[in-house]
């Protein structure tokens, strides 16, 4: 987390909440904040939050400054001071979101001003290509799982196989980023996380050019994996077990293939550079569309 004193801002939700007020302040109390209803206070005027969060009124204003700066609604270096400029570029973004131009930035609105410009702050990560090899007894594989449909929630991901014939079974460890989160909760950051998932497989056929082998995921469906080590080509396929308690939960088999990353990944980040300049001032997008229509002439 940057410190006040640097240009451009990547704040949490709770480190956050600032506010352009004239006049005296009544802030609330910790334990007054914490007994409020979660609707109640992200109605408050931000910087009555202030104790709270430990921040003074000029830690604040700053914090504030370059949140707006980074979505383009103010165009100045940040100083910590109230001003007509600070205070029309917080109408601006109130006005974008559908709430009143006052001037006076609530809690609900600061954290989701800080959530947008979160968004500008996740480096892309790219996975690498799609290998499948054989040394002796011993068959490895890497790449990412891609769905038919391609519409996978968290498609960051990439999964390392490998299969080892005298013990007769394949370890896989998948690593993948958390990418969409519940965004409902009021509490909500915009944020990345990585899971790993690991997972044995009971090799069931070994040839020179075809490994087989299974996981059973509880009662109602099975995993199959597919090496053809010639062809370099790996697949996974989840198919239900047709048990009787299984019938009414059963999902349509679906097969993965094991394949490069970055393809995946540069749909992704694309989609997401896009999504990220939407959230940027109207001003803003109305310019850079006026601009790359000039160009395009």
């Amino acid at each position: 987390m940057r410190k006040p004193g640097r240009a451009g801002s990547r704040w949490l939700p709770v480190a956050a909440l600032a506010a352009v007020l004239a006049g005296p302040v009544h802030g609330v109390t910790p334990e007054q904040f914490a007994a409020l209803e979660p609707e109640e206070a992200l109605r408050l005027p931000a910087l009555e939050a202030i104790d709270v969060f430990g921040w003074s009124r000029q830690e604040f204003v700053f914090v504030l400054e370059n949140a707006l700066i980074d979505l383009r609604y103010l165009y100045r270096a940040p100083s910590g001071r109230s001003s007509a400029a600070l205070t029309a570029a917080v109408k601006a973004f109130q006005k974008d979101s559908g709430q009143k131009g006052t001037g006076t930035i609530l809690v609900g609105e600061f954290l989701d001003l800080i959530q947008r410009g979160n968004e500008f702050w996740q480096a892309p990560i790219m996975p690498g290509p799609s290998v499948v090899s054989r040394k002796g007894e011993v068959v490895s594989a890497e790449g990412t799982w891609v769905s038919p449909d391609g519409d996978e929630p968290n498609p960051i991901q990439t999964t390392s196989i490998r299969c080892y014939r005298a013990a007769g079974l394949c370890a896989m460890v998948t690593a993948r980023l958390i990418t969409e989160q519940d965004s409902e909760s009021w509490y909500h950051s915009a944020m990345m996380d990585l899971a790993l998932e690991g997972r044995d497989w009971n090799i069931v056929r070994w040839t020179d050019e075809r490994i087989e082998a299974q996981h059973q995921a509880g009662p109602c469906i099975t995993y199959r994996l597919t090496i053809e080590v010639r062809r370099e080509l790996a697949t996974m396929a989840a198919q239900p077990t047709g048990a009787e308690q299984c019938r009414t939960e059963a999902a349509p088999p679906r097969t993965y293939t094991l394949a490069s990353g970055y393809e995946v990944a540069a749909r992704y980040w694309e989609e997401r550079r896009e999504r990220a300049h939407r959230l940027r001032s109207q001003a803003f997008q109305a310019l850079t569309e006026k601009i790359q229509s000039r160009r395009g002439r």
